[in-house]
């Protein structure tokens, strides 16, 4: 009987479970395969391998049981190879022809569509999210001397010796402070409970670098472009928005609030709303950085974005993964910070995914309600905030703590808060 390349891969893989990390940088999913139970195997030993940290036909066993898979037939294809010496290269080919075949259907599509359709947009927007994502799966990095390593880090202290912020702050001198602010290339995360200020928090830092005459882009599932605007506006002029709701702003702050939504909209803000994909995502990045030298990119949040080619069946965890994985990537191959904001088990650990910790450079814990202090005058709480890092024996830089005002709806620092001024940042 004559074996599939796909076959032959499969039961490479099975016998040299040491390979799947390699394998995985070629074939990053399930959905290269051509055969659609190649397809589901590749997927039950990557959940294997996720789960044990290795394989076997025992412990693989269970997962083809929840596909309704065929051991029998993986052992088959398994007796067709016991070495290692060729799966990278069948991996390669593999992912070849898939790139063939999606490329060439996105070219074919875009042709159909300027010839059929009244919406030709539509039709570019289409091929070039397919095409972004496309390139985000199979992304490669070329190496770079020590030589020119050296020469970029040099820059670096030159800059910081001369008193050069590379960083952007966080516009918080409690977080700053201890953080020393966003690097380019780094994932901050920005998490905690439901309803715990997670989306104002991301966009006071925003704001606050974008006043500072530093282009941001907002990539929002869960706020219309309209409550994001509403949304800063009454956070800046410190107002009600209940009042507002109920017609109760005096005439003067009636108008301190279109005079502020007029000044908001000359700012270098770009916010993108609705169903957002990973593929959505880096097409807009890479768009708004080489076209409008945006510095600062927000996603809300790592939860609402959509994966590419969804199945009913996926892992959810390992859908999430992708994604802050996909994130990552988008910061370090821009070079400028990503944040993004994500929800919170009951025992503060990152939802749906331990990933989003292993990919994230900074984690911003908002703690849980039952730890806030509320202020004497009741007029807001002091609450506790946790930040997380990705290098150092305890993974932590520690705890501090943030003023929440109930008025305005937003954070301020919990230093000098009786005095509602900020205090100076520390160099950093």
């Amino acid at each position: 009987m004559k074996y599939s390349v796909e076959q032959i891969f499969i039961g490479e893989l099975i016998n040299n479970g040491e390979k799947i990390t390699e394998v995985k940088t070629v074939i990053p999913d399930g959905t290269i395969f051509r055969e659609k139970k190649c397809a589901d195997f590749y997927e039950a030993i990557l959940d294997t391998y996720d789960l044990h940290g290795k394989v076997d036909y025992i412990l693989v066993d269970e997962a083809l049981k929840i596909r309704k898979l065929d051991l029998s037939l993986l052992m088959e294809w398994g007796n067709q190879s016991y070495t290692s010496a060729y799966i990278l290269d069948h991996a390669k080919q593999i992912a070849e022809i898939y790139i063939k075949k999606i490329s060439s259907e996105a070219i074919r599509s875009l042709h159909d569509e300027f010839t059929n359709t009244l919406e030709p947009f539509d039709a570019i927007d289409q091929t070039i999210n397919t095409l972004s994502h496309l390139r985000s799966q199979f992304r490669k990095n070329h190496a770079v001397s020590m030589s020119i390593i050296a020469g970029e880090t040099l820059e670096e202290v030159d800059k910081i010796q001369r008193g050069e912020n590379t960083s952007l702050p966080f516009g918080l001198v409690d977080i700053d402070n201890v953080t020393g602010g966003m690097e380019n290339g780094d994932l901050v995360i920005i998490a905690g409970l439901e309803k715990r200020g997670k989306s104002t928090l991301m966009l006071q830092t925003l704001f606050h670098n974008t006043l500072k005459g530093t282009p941001c882009l907002l990539l929002s599932t869960e706020m219309t472009r309209k409550q994001v605007m509403f949304r800063y506006a009454f956070i800046a002029e410190k107002l009600s928005w209940i009042h507002f709701k109920q017609h109760k702003l005096s005439s003067l702050e009636w108008e301190r609030l279109r005079k502020q939504i007029v000044r908001l909209g000359s700012l270098p803000f770009y916010i993108r709303d609705g169903v957002l994909t990973i593929a959505d995502i880096l097409a807009e990045s890479e768009r708004f950085v080489n076209e409008r030298k945006v510095k600062l990119i927000a996603v809300d949040y790592i939860q609402r974005v959509v994966p590419i080619n969804k199945k009913s069946n996926e892992n959810r965890e390992r859908e999430i993964a992708s994604i802050s994985s996909g994130l990552k990537n988008i910061a370090i191959d821009l070079k400028i910070p990503v944040i993004a904001l994500s929800q919170l088990n009951e025992d503060l650990r990152a939802r749906e995914s331990r990933s989003i910790e292993q990919d994230m450079d900074k984690m911003i814990i908002i703690n849980s309600e039952d730890k806030d202090e509320e202020t004497a005058d009741r007029s807001g709480s002091i609450v506790g905030v946790k930040i997380r890092q990705r290098m150092g024996v305890s993974g932590n830089f520690g705890e501090t703590k943030l003023f929440y005002d109930k008025g305005t709806g937003s954070w301020r620092s919990y230093l000098n808060a009786d005095e509602r001024t900020e205090p100076a940042q520390t160099a950093f």
